[in-house]
């Protein structure tokens, strides 16, 4: 399986909707998986379509802080011992400041 076919596959699972045949050929996809610049490639949903696109909006950085690292960083004490404590309290202080 390409990677292609697995974003696209992943996608589909994930929004229960199978993705129009033009994102296989998309820029923003193929820039994502052949420049080595693009670290970011968001997926999203609008009614029943899926649009693919390079950025993403402070709201998806929030649920990715809150959701993703912040559990895994700041409440595991595995990786809360190997992690920065002067890393730690800023993704705590900007956790909190994006909950307000």
């Amino acid at each position: 399986m390409t990677w292609k076919k697995f974003i696209l596959t992943t996608t589909s699972n994930f929004f229960l909707l199978k993705p129009p045949s033009s994102l296989e050929n998309s820029p923003e996809l193929n820039s994502f998986l052949d420049d080595g610049n693009e670290f970011v490639l968001s997926v999203y949903k609008n009614e029943n379509e899926i649009y693919l696109c390079k950025r993403i909006s402070i709201n998806t950085l929030y649920q990715a802080v809150k959701q993703v690292f912040a559990p895994v960083l700041l409440k595991n004490e595995l990786w809360r011992a190997a992690f920065d404590p002067k890393l730690a309290d800023l993704l705590s202080e900007l956790e909190q400041a994006w909950a307000h």
